[in-house]
């Protein structure tokens, strides 16, 4: 069975990989432009994922403000303003440091309050030789984030 993620809403279908798929009456490929959103399509063992970026875009800047998450993704700070409004789409590149970030704070707030991630994610972290995650993030990427993410999880500490 293959999960549908469709910007915040979430719907279970069965689909066979590998094949097109429709979402209301929209042929959807590798990527897609539908007025002036973008409906990125993943798939994997897992199943396929859809992703609106302008939508996750909204969902970063309520939990960081627009300014902060430009600081985060590293561009200027009217870009995500624009994503979030739709008025421009995000390069892949940017989609990818949205979707590594979205990750982050998911799998943050499996452990954290709300209001503990931010604060988290500012904070030297020990099992990142004293940076903080998100200067990690920045440089290295989600990859070097994830063992800090785990130790946490798993109330390890350094």
């Amino acid at each position: 069975m293959a999960v549908l993620h469709t910007g915040i809403q979430r719907v279970t279908q069965r689909l066979p990989l590998g094949k097109e798929v429709y979402i209301a009456g929209v042929k959807k490929e590798k990527q897609a432009v539908s007025g002036k959103r973008s409906i990125k399509i993943k798939a994997d063992a897992d199943g396929i994922y859809l992703v609106n970026a302008q939508m996750r875009t909204k969902k970063l800047a309520a939990i960081f403000g627009n300014n902060s998450l430009a600081r985060i993704i590293q561009v200027n700070q009217s870009q995500t303003s624009r994503w979030s409004e739709g008025d421009e789409q995000a390069s892949l590149i940017n989609q990818q440091k949205l979707i590594d970030l979205d990750y982050i704070i998911d799998q943050l707030s499996l452990t954290l309050y709300p209001d503990q991630i931010e604060q988290w994610l500012q904070n030297p972290n020990a099992h990142l030789g004293g940076a903080s995650p998100i200067n990690v993030f920045q440089v290295n990427g989600l990859a070097s984030v994830i063992p800090a993410i785990s130790a946490l999880s798993t109330g390890a500490f350094a």
